[in-house]
């Protein structure tokens, strides 16, 4: 579990559902292994990895101030050292498959409606190469108990 998954808060709970759901899915692991990282990859990662961190998040609050659930906005990207997006994308469609749960209970709360709102590419120079990013920001509501 990542170390935001251990707080407690919504954010930590959407991290946490995230984890869960990606190291479920055999089809993620069949493609990156064990490589799906909280916020930043290692320096010496293998090729493809995951990175998912914290895009936005709004609470929704009812009257007495009473906030009634998170909406945690998250961006999830595979990378990968080359010069096409070719081979991201079916670890991408694998990714959002695993995040079309309905519902994850997590440890103090459960993380709902996990679904893609805009997609996610990027190249950039890197070490004599290029380093591609495919992937898509994910909305989650989650609630704390």
């Amino acid at each position: 579990m990542s170390e935001r998954g251990s707080t407690g808060d919504e954010v930590g709970l959407a991290y946490e559902a995230v984890e869960s759901m990606l190291t479920a899915s055999p089809t993620v692991t069949g493609f990156v292994g064990d490589r799906i990282y909280p916020d930043l990859a290692p320096d010496d990662a293998e090729y493809p990895f995951v990175v998912y961190s914290l895009s936005t998040t709004n609470d929704l609050y009812v009257i007495g101030a009473v906030r009634v659930w998170a909406d945690v906005e998250i961006l999830a990207k595979v990378y990968i050292r080359g010069n096409t997006y070719e081979p991201l994308r079916p670890i991408v469609r694998a990714v959002d498959e695993a995040f079309s749960s309905a519902t994850v209970a997590t440890t103090g709360g459960s993380t709902m409606s996990a679904r893609r709102i805009r997609q996610y590419a990027a190249v950039e120079e890197y070490e004599g190469g290029q380093l591609r990013a495919l992937g898509g920001h994910y909305r989650f509501f989650v609630q704390s108990t």
